[in-house]
Order: C-alpha cells, then sequence, then structure tokens
C-alpha cells in the first residue's frame, strides 16, 4: 500500500513506556505522542489515534498495542509507522529484524523521529540493512582477510 505521490501518508503512531521512571525521564507516552504528532504535522501525513502500550517491556513484541498495530498493518490501514525511537518496539534486535523484514513485505516503512531512520525509502531500507545486520560484501571481505591471514605464503609475503 505505498502511496502515490498524490496520496498522503497515513501514519501509525507506536508509543511505549514501560517504567514510570522512563515516563518521568522524558519518555512519557505524552511526550512521545506529542513528537510524533509534531513529526505527522511537519510531512503532512494523516495519523491514525496512536498505539499505545503503557508499562509494557520492549523485551518481547507479545503486547496489547503492537498486536493491534500488526493486525492493522495487515489490513492495509496505513503505509508508514511512526516512533520516538526504534527502542519503543522492540529492545530485541532478534525482534526488531524479523518485524521489519514483515512490514517491509507489506510495504510499510518504520521512522524514528529522533535517529536517522526511515525504512520507507531506499536509502534508508539500506541504512537499516547495514546497521542491523553485517552485509555479504562484508562477510566476504572479512573470510577474505581470514583466510589470507591464515595461509603461511600470505604470512611470508607480508614480512617482504
Amino acid at each position: 500500500m505505498k502511496p502515490t505521490t498524490t496520496e498522503r501518508v497515513t501514519v501509525a503512531l507506536y508509543v511505549r513506556v514501560s517504567t514510570e521512571e522512563q515516563a518521568q525521564g522524558g519518555f512519557s507516552i505524552a511526550g512521545q505522542t506529542e513528537k510524533l504528532q509534531l513529526a505527522c504535522q511537519l510531512h503532512d501525513w494523516r495519523a491514525l489515534p496512536p498505539y499505545v502500550d503503557d508499562g509494557w517491556s520492549g523485551k518481547d513484541m507479545d503486547r496489547p498495542a503492537m498486536k493491534r498495530l500488526m493486525a492493522d498493518a495487515k489490513k492495509g490501514l496505513f503505509n508508514l509507522i511512526v516512533v520516538y525511537k526504534l527502542d519503543r518496539l522492540s529492545r530485541k534486535l532478534g525482534d526488531l529484524v524479523p518485524f521489519g523484514d514483515e512490514l517491509e513485505k507489506m510495504k510499510i516503512g518504520i521512522r524514528s523521529v529522533t535517529e536517522a531512520m526511515d525504512t520507507s525509502t531506499s536509502a534508508g531500507k539500506q541504512a537499516g540493512n547495514v546497521s542491523s545486520r553485517p552485509s555479504s560484501a562484508t562477510t566476504s571481505t572479512l573470510s577474505a582477510k581470514a583466510s589470507t591471514a591464515a595461509s603461511p605464503i600470505a604470512s611470508a609475503r607480508s614480512m617482504s
């Protein structure tokens, strides 16, 4: 459900705090929601009512508002999920990567208003992949260096 250039982007605002300490430390539900709504105004996005998990840990994805968010994503109700910080979605990369992959299949992006993360663009997808997973080029380079370093011939050549 990628919008055309004339369609207005519909966004899902997702906010979460797990502790009272977080809420008082500037990450309150109201504070996050305000920042997300300002981003929507700035970009002329149409925001759905926020999905709020108040008092829920980010240790896993098993949260009431997160479940509603995913159900609504599958219904195609929005094009983009906007969060204050990515750790509001999950604190575990092992949960965040498959979540992002599933959203990508539905053509739904993720955008953080406080971090340089926007998977709704090609560059943002690439940056997200680079930051969350080693690229195949990096893996190949590291493998090549490891095998070269282990080779007695390569070691002898490097001494000359």
